[in-house]
């Protein structure tokens, strides 16, 4: 791992060779994004690199992680927030691979391996996609980019790709430009053509950190074998939300047979809300009868999907996370995903993440 003056690089470099050493991260930063000087350092590190026969990522990177085998080498001090997990990260900006894992440890995902390629004059995001693709402790792949040098080889890797592909692609407007080229050298590209070319390849385009998180979230889950949803809600303008969300999403209601509904109504107070689906369960104040019509349900061959939206009040706090912690594992054993939301102050729904 180098991380010294620019200019001592190639000499290092060569040493690295010289001494049998086929593998680097070269973390130094001031090559070609900071002048025309670092051309010239760019055309000697890749010139030795290929006489020695070495593969290097960088240079101008972060470093990289693997929580595999507990290598961690980024330059930046750093705790141990995140959890270990099966998301990797491959990032031509340090900077923004870091948000992405903090983001990861508040959601409670986690991270398998982190990848700066900084300016990739040796070994491309493409190079290092094709390895997560193959790599066991690998699910899903996150990848920001700011240039798509070889696009219609990222398009063939993702497509072969049996694990979801999300990418981040900024710098596609005249505003971003100058800041991309000095930040990583990278040029910016037609953005119509690559978000064309990601809908071709099965790439899940990311446009804002919210909408990582949830894909994230949502790829963890069993994927729906159908279009057939069961909402499920404690309040009934929620079920409304919801069913609005799932039609202009594309989804169907689900048709729940007559007895399942009888059975339901059996374990509420008074007969003052009209079953369906959605289901509303305002009137049922038993936590755990809520986690009974969760598997209820999930058992129906009718229903692909749930949709649980949760109001969690200051005195059932402890019972909201038992019911979470029970729901996580019917999604486990019934092998179909639930989608659950749940409305409580800031604190409840951070410590529920």
């Amino acid at each position: 791992m180098i991380l010294t003056p620019a200019k001592t690089v190639p000499g290092i470099l060569e040493d690295c060779g010289n001494k049998g050493n086929r593998w680097a991260i070269i973390e130094t930063a001031g090559f070609r994004e900071f002048c025309e000087q670092g051309v010239e350092l760019d055309r000697e590190i890749v010139s030795i690199a290929e006489r020695f026969g070495i593969r290097f990522i960088g240079p101008n990177c972060i470093g990289v992680i693997n929580m595999d085998n507990c290598l961690s080498v980024p330059f930046t001090r750093l705790k141990k927030r995140v959890k270990f997990g099966d998301v990797s990260i491959i990032s031509q900006s340090g900077g923004v691979a870091l948000a992405a894992m903090n983001i990861m440890a508040s959601e409670g995902l986690g991270l398998n391996k982190f990848i700066s390629v900084g300016n990739m004059l040796n070994i491309s995001a493409v190079d290092m996609l094709e390895t997560l693709i193959e790599d066991d402790g690998t699910g899903l792949i996150f990848m920001y980019l700011e240039s798509v040098r070889n696009g219609r080889r990222l398009m063939e890797v993702a497509r072969m790709s049996p694990k979801p592909v999300l990418v981040f692609k900024s710098n596609i407007g005249s505003l971003g430009k100058v800041i991309a080229a000095s930040h990583t050298a990278s040029l910016s590209s037609d953005d119509k053509v690559v978000d064309a070319a990601f809908q071709q390849a099965g790439i899940i385009r990311i446009r804002d950190a919210t909408t990582f998180g949830n894909s994230l979230k949502i790829l963890e889950l069993p994927p729906m074998r159908g279009k057939n949803l069961a909402i499920i809600s404690r309040a009934g303008g929620h079920a409304v939300i919801a069913a609005d969300a799932c039609e202009l999403s594309g989804f169907n209601m689900a048709e729940f047979p007559d007895s399942f509904l009888l059975e339901i109504e059996k374990h509420f107070r008074a007969s003052v809300i009209r079953l369906t689906n959605p289901l509303d369960l305002g009137d049922l104040f038993d936590l755990d009868v809520y986690a009974q019509i969760m598997e209820r349900t999930l058992q129906l061959d009718s229903v692909d999907g749930i949709v649980f939206l949760h109001t969690s009040m200051d005195t059932e706090h402890q019972a909201s996370r038992i019911l979470l912690e029970r729901i996580i594992d019917l999604v486990n054993r019934y092998e179909k995903p639930v989608a659950f939301y749940i409305s409580s102050d800031a604190q409840e729904v951070y410590h529920l993440k």
